[in-house]
């Protein structure tokens, strides 16, 4: 059975703004911005007749999907796609210990070293042992319309495994807040045909 996938990253938060770490533990709702950003998603694909809608457990990510309500699909929260775990430094502002620590951990991860992680949270192992699980499971739902609202280190675990990839290939895949990401999934394989389209948000599809 062909399914088609929309995967979209949750609208933008306060914190989104400030440059605050939020990850899985910080649980902050959409600002104005991300509420507007929201809309203009529902705006351009509120056609699609989606019939499973699947979002993480926090406000961000069920918020930017919360428009489609109305469309009669059903709804399922994935705790397996939260955003990945940044330890003691959830809550707290970018700063030059912060971002180094993130260099070197992302640097880490470019040579295959996933169980790197920054202290306190979650390593890219951890993420990829998450996102695996959510694939198998995603596999196996009879939906065919489906879209998937998630967080931006989640998304790009998601994308690199979704076509097969090493974790090491996270970088390549960009996320703005709402960018779009479409897959067929047909005779077992992800073809993806959109990375990161912010097309609505500039008035188009």
């Amino acid at each position: 059975m062909e399914k088609e996938i929309y995967i979209i990253r949750h609208g933008r938060t306060e914190y989104n703004k400030l440059g605050i770490w939020q990850g899985s533990s910080v649980d902050m709702p959409l600002d104005e911005v991300g509420r507007k950003e929201a809309l203009a998603f529902y705006k351009a694909y509120n056609h699609v007749e989606f019939d499973l809608i699947i979002h993480s457990t926090l406000k961000r990510s069920k918020e930017t999907v919360a428009l489609f309500n109305a469309s009669g699909a059903k709804y399922v929260e994935a705790p397996d796609i939260n955003e990945i775990s940044w330890g003691i430094y959830e809550g707290k502002p970018h700063n030059k210990k912060s971002l180094a620590e993130y260099k070197s951990v992302i640097a880490a991860w470019a040579e295959e070293n996933y169980e790197v992680a920054f202290k306190g949270g979650e390593s890219a192992k951890d993420l990829g042992d998450r996102i695996s699980r959510f694939i198998g499971w995603l596999k196996s739902v009879e939906h065919k319309k489906i879209l998937i609202c998630s967080h931006g280190r989640a998304i790009r675990g998601l994308i690199c495994l979704m076509n097969n990839e090493a974790l090491k290939e996270m970088e390549k895949y960009d996320h703005a807040n709402t960018g779009l990401f479409k897959a067929i999934l047909k005779d077992d394989e992800f073809k993806f045909s959109i990375y990161n389209n912010v097309d609505h948000l500039n008035g188009g599809v």
